[in-house]
């Protein structure tokens, strides 16, 4: 079994760690669709690797000297270790042209993951326009969607996570975006 893939990047998908059924994998390889050929990019994920864990591809809006620019990286939320514990950090990738690279988390204030609100495994992870949408279960077992901002600082050049939240209960709804979420990053 694979961690998660991802595809359409450059004409290539993207696997991000994974399992092999006995060991917790901690590379990130590209298979181009073209040539159909396989690449190890030689980027090892922080803490040994993971598996179970969601990924997307998002843009990021910054404001650099009065100049709006997009810097597309891929997120990835929740999964295990190879300890088997839950993994709460966020991790980046930063897609550059044809090159991938870690991209360094700054702040990450109110991720659920962390604090143990959402386990690591089952959950929904969708990211669309400026936002990622996360939903999943707390510990009384209600219905959490989180939206996560991915926030670019350009003096520390790091990525900031932003997290919020809202709860379905038998008196209100989740508000979703009008559209539908097939669109991609």
């Amino acid at each position: 079994a694979v961690g998660d893939v991802v595809v359409n990047f450059e004409k290539a998908a993207i696997i991000i760690g994974g399992t092999n059924g006995i060991n917790v994998l901690n590379d990130v390889h590209k298979f181009d669709l073209a040539s159909r050929t396989w690449t190890n990019l030689d980027i090892p994920l922080a803490g040994g690797g993971r598996y179970a864990h969601r990924a997307q591809l998002a843009k990021v809006n910054y404001v650099d000297s009065g100049v709006t620019s997009v810097k597309r990286i891929l997120v990835i939320l929740g999964g295990k270790d190879s300890s088997g514990a839950s993994v709460g950090r966020v991790e980046l990738l930063m897609l550059l042209s044809r090159d991938i690279t870690h991209a360094q988390v700054g702040e990450d204030v109110g991720n659920p993951f962390t604090n143990g609100v959402i386990g690591c495994c089952n959950f929904m992870f969708k990211w669309f326009a400026a936002r990622g949408y996360v939903f999943g279960r707390d510990s009384t077992d209600r219905g959490m969607l989180y939206l996560l901002e991915m926030q670019y600082d350009v003096a520390d050049n790091v990525f900031n996570a932003i997290w919020s939240t809202s709860s379905a209960d038998s008196s209100s709804s989740l508000m979703l975006p009008q559209v539908a979420l097939t669109s991609s990053a």
